[in-house]
C-alpha cells in the first residue's frame, strides 16, 4: 500500500477487470495479496530488482501485474494493519510478480499456530517496467484457479475519466448541500423568507427590525418604488421609536408587544334614598393595544 490517506481497497475493486487472481492491482497505489492460510503466519519475501528476474520453476502458482506507488512511502501491511514493513520503492512504474507455494495445503488447514510447521510461502518481486496487462504465468493449485475465476467475473474498473466524473459529481453534491444549508440558515435569520438582493445590501440595523415584524420588513422590500419604501419605513420608525425622561438614579425598561391593562376595583349600587348596596369586587381589562410598555427600576 502506498496511499497514506487510504485504509486500502476492498476485495472486489482490487480485482476488477483482471484476468489473474491472487494479486489484485486494479486500484492505483495498492496491491491485494491473497494467501492460502486464513489465520496464522506465512513465509513471505519481498525483492526489488533493476530488471525482470528469472522465474524459479519451484514456485507452483505465479501471476504478474503492474503497479505504481502514489506516494514516496510504500509498505507491506498485514491484515487489519496489525503490522507493516516499509518497502524501498520509488514513485515510478513497476512490474510485480507474485509467486506462491503450498496454497492448497494451507487452505485446507485454514489456521496455523506458531509452533506448527509452515505450509505456504510467497515471493513478491518488483522491477521497473511500463504498464502492461496482468497475466497468469503458472497455475498449479485449485486455490489459485478459484481466485483466477473470481477475478475474471469482476466488472472492469472505472476509467480515469469515469473516476474524475464521479469525483466531480460528488464534489457538486457536497457544494449543493452546503449551499442549501446556507440558504436555510439565511431564511431563518430573515424571519422564514429569503431576502432579495436589494434587502441583503441595505445598510443599517435592518435585521434588528426582524425581531419586531419580519413580515413588515419583507413588505417594505416588495414595495414598487423607493418612495413607497421610504414612506413605509419612516412610518414604522416613528411608531416604533420614542424618547423618555428617566429620573435620576433609575433605569427605564421597555417591551414591545400586544397588551391590555388589568385593573381591580368594586362595584356598589347606590339607591335613590342614598343607601348603598352590597360591595362586590371586580376585575376589568382595557382593550388590547399594540405598543410599548415602560417601567422604571432603581
Amino acid at each position: 500500500m502506498s496511499d497514506p490517506d487510504s485504509v486500502g481497497p476492498d476485495l472486489q475493486e482490487s480485482f476488477a477487470g483482471q484476468s489473474a487472481g491472487l494479486c489484485g492491482a486494479a486500484v492505483p497505489g495498492a496491491l491485494w495479496l491473497s494467501t492460502g492460510l486464513h489465520t496464522g503466519s506465512v513465509g513471505f519475501t519481498v525483492e526489488v530488482h533493476g530488471q525482470a528476474p528469472p522465474l524459479d520453476p519451484a514456485w507452483e502458482d505465479v501471476v504478474e501485474a503492474s503497479f505504481r506507488p502514489v506516494s514516496a512511502i510504500s509498505a507491506l501491511v498485514q491484515w487489519a494493519g496489525e503490522a507493516s514493513w516499509e518497502l524501498d520503492l520509488e514513485e515510478t512504474d513497476y512490474r510485480v510478480r507474485y509467486c506462491a507455494q503450498g496454497l492448497d495445503e494451507a487452505h485446507q488447514q485454514d489456521t496455523r499456530l506458531d509452533d506448527e510447521p509452515r505450509l505456504d510461502r510467497y515471493l513478491l518481486q518488483f522491477w521497473p517496467a511500463p504498464p502492461a496487462p496482468d497475466r497468469v504465468m503458472k497455475q498449479t493449485s485449485a486455490t489459485a484457479a478459484y481466485w483466477h475465476d473470481y477475478a475474471r467475473r469482476q466488472p472492469a474498473p472505472p476509467t480515469p475519466a469515469e473516476r474524475a466524473e464521479t469525483e466531480r459529481q460528488a464534489r457538486l453534491a457536497r457544494e449543493q448541500a452546503e449551499e442549501e444549508r446556507r440558504l436555510a440558515h439565511e431564511r431563518w435569520q430573515w424571519g422564514g423568507r429569503s431576502p432579495s438582493r436589494a434587502l441583503r445590501e441595505v445598510g443599517g440595523n435592518v435585521r434588528g427590525l426582524l425581531a419586531f415584524d419580519p413580515a413588515l420588513v419583507h413588505a417594505i422590500d416588495a414595495a414598487t418604488t423607493p418612495e413607497v419604501q421610504r414612506a413605509a419605513a419612516l412610518l414604522a420608525a416613528r411608531r416604533g421609536c420614542f424618547a423618555v425622561d428617566t429620573p435620576s438614579k433609575q433605569t427605564t425598561h421597555a417591551r414591545y408587544g400586544v397588551y391590555r391593562l388589568k385593573s381591580y376595583g368594586y362595584n356598589q349600587y347606590v339607591y335613590a334614598n342614598c343607601t348603598k348596596g352590597v360591595k362586590k369586587n371586580v376585575t376589568v381589562y382595557t382593550p388590547r393595544r399594540t405598543g410599548w410598555v415602560l417601567w422604571e427600576t432603581k
